[in-house]
C-alpha cells in the first residue's frame, strides 16, 4: 500500500497524471526493486479546473484514487478513476460517496488502497497542523461500494501510508508541520493503530507525506522540494540518511510527494500543480521477479462484509 499527496516534475502549464515504464515490482518484494531512478513524466489524468492530489493506485495500475478539489466551491472529495490498460490515460473519475460521508466538509483528504483495490485506509484533515481520525473501508469487488467501519481505527497526521502487512502505518507530522515522519503500529489487523512515534533514524529529518514500500524497508517522502528515499535492513533497524531520487523543476513546496506503486511506475502530485503525474523507473526491470498481488478477500480485516 502507500499514499501521498502530490505530483512532481513536468513542464509549466501541464496539469494531469502521468504514467510510464514496464517491468517488475517497484514497491515491496526485494529492496533492490526501489533502487532504480526515475524517467520522464507523462500525463495520465487531468480534470480541469479541479486540483488533484493524495494519490493511491492499485497494483495493476488500472484504478487510481485521489482527492479532488473544486476551486470554484472550495470543496474536496475523494474520487477514483478506472482504465482498461496501463498505457491508456485515466478518464475523468467519479466521487466515492460512501467514503466522503465520513469526512463532511473536510478540506484535506488522504487515502491508501490495498494492492487488489478491495480495502482502503483514509483520513480527512481540517488543517495540515492538526491530527485526524483514520478510517478503514472494504468492498467485495471493484464494482461494489465500500463499507466503512462504524468507528475510526486511530489518529494520524496529514497523509497515510500502510505497509503490506497492514500492521504499520506512516504519516506526516502535524505538530510541528512540516516535521519528521511519524509511525503507528498495531498488534493485529483487527486492532486499532497506537499513538504516533518517531521513525528510527529519521527523528531529525524533515520529511512530509512519507510513503512506505510494501515491505516497509524503503520510505519515500518529500523534503525541500525533492522526492527522497531512506532505506533500512530490517523492520526493527533504523533508516539510513535519505537520498534524493527526484527533484522537481517547478516547486519547493514541502508537501510534494509520490506514491510508489507496484511494478515500475510511481504516481505523484504537487500542490502547485492542478493534476497528478506518474513517472516510470528509468532502468530496464524486466529481469526482476514480479511481486504477486495478494488477494486478502478471504479474511476481511474488521468483518465489515458479510
Amino acid at each position: 500500500m502507500g499514499g501521498g499527496d502530490g505530483v512532481t516534475g513536468g513542464q509549466a502549464g501541464d496539469a494531469g497524471l502521468a504514467v510510464g515504464g514496464s517491468g517488475a515490482a517497484a514497491s515491496g518484494g526485494a529492496s533492490h526493486d526501489c533502487d532504480a531512478g526515475f524517467g520522464d513524466p507523462m500525463l495520465v489524468l487531468d480534470e480541469p479546473p479541479n486540483q488533484l492530489s493524495s494519490v493511491s493506485v492499485t497494483a495493476d495500475e488500472l484504478e487510481i484514487f485521489y482527492l479532488r478539489l473544486d476551486p470554484n466551491t472550495s470543496t474536496s472529495r475523494l474520487a477514483h478513476s478506472r482504465r482498461t490498460s496501463r498505457d491508456a490515460p485515466f478518464p475523468v473519475g467519479e466521487e466515492i460517496p460512501e467514503l466522503n460521508a465520513s469526512c463532511p466538509n473536510a478540506p484535506l483528504g488522504f487515502i491508501d488502497v490495498s494492492d487488489d483495490g478491495l480495502r482502503c485506509y483514509f483520513s480527512c484533515n481540517r488543517r495540515y497542523d492538526a491530527a485526524a481520525p483514520l478510517w478503514y473501508a472494504e468492498r467485495s469487488s471493484r464494482s461494489a461500494p465500500f463499507v466503512v467501519g462504524a468507528q475510526s481505527i486511530g489518529t494520524v497526521g496529514t497523509s497515510i501510508s500502510v505497509t503490506e502487512s497492514e500492521l504499520v502505518a506512516f504519516s506526516s507530522s502535524y505538530a510541528p508541520y512540516p516535521g519528521s515522519p511519524r509511525q503507528y503500529v498495531r498488534p493485529s489487523r483487527s486492532a486499532d493503530f497506537g499513538q504516533d512515534r518517531a521513525v528510527l533514524g529519521l527523528e531529525a529529518v524533515i520529511m512530509s507525506t512519507p510513503d512506505a514500500a510494501s515491505d516497509g524497508l524503503t520510505l519515500f517522502g518529500a523534503s525541500d522540494g525533492s522526492i527522497v528515499k531512506a532505506q533500512r535492513s530490517a523492520a526493527d533497524a533504523p533508516f539510513g540518511v535519505p537520498q534524493v531520487v527526484l527533484t522537481s523543476a517547478k516547486t519547493t513546496d514541502r508537501r510534494m510527494c509520490c506514491r510508489i506503486a507496484a511494478r515500475s511506475t510511481s504516481f505523484a502530485s504537487a500542490p502547485s500543480e492542478r493534476a497528478i503525474r506518474g513517472v516510470s523507473w528509468s532502468r530496464d526491470t524486466e529481469g526482476l521477479p514480479a511481486r504477486p498481488v495478494r488477494n486478502r478477500r478471504e479474511r476481511p480485516l474488521h468483518g465489515l462484509l458479510a
